[in-house]
């Protein structure tokens, strides 16, 4: 389930713990197999979602959000739905990174940003890959 705005019904809105949402409200996301446009159609889909996340994350000065930066480069293949968004704020240690749907293919740049970035934010959405000891991950 993804929360939707209720006055723009647009996907990705931050709400607060304490806001009740009705059915309405709520958008019933298919599972990835789902999706006839396949990863890249559930990257185009998770991307706006990202922007939002990392807009509001990222605060703003003067009324003026950071930056956002789409790097589609980590996707080797260009066609595996894998993308970096990164916040580019006044002062460097507020920069954000957001890796969109990695692989396993992706670890070793996630470990180099993660370490580049020291204690700023690095977040990881929908990862795609399983865990093999996770039962409901089969």
């Amino acid at each position: 389930l993804l929360p939707r705005d209720p006055k723009s019904a647009d996907l990705g809105n931050m709400f607060e713990e304490e806001v009740e949402l009705e059915m309405q409200d709520i958008l019933l996301a298919p599972p990835d197999e789902s999706w006839q446009g396949g990863i890249m159609q559930l990257y185009r889909a998770c991307a706006p979602t990202c922007k939002e996340i990392l807009r509001n994350l990222g605060g703003d000065v003067g009324g003026v959000p950071p930056k956002l930066i789409e790097d589609r480069s980590i996707d080797d293949s260009g066609v595996d739905g894998v993308g970096l968004w990164m916040t580019q704020s006044n002062d460097p240690k507020d920069d954000i990174s957001c890796f969109v749907q990695p692989l396993q293919e992706t670890v070793s740049s996630i470990e180099t940003i993660s370490k580049q970035a020291g204690e700023r934010l690095v977040v990881l959405m929908n990862p795609q890959w399983r865990s093999v000891d996770d039962s409901l991950d089969s």
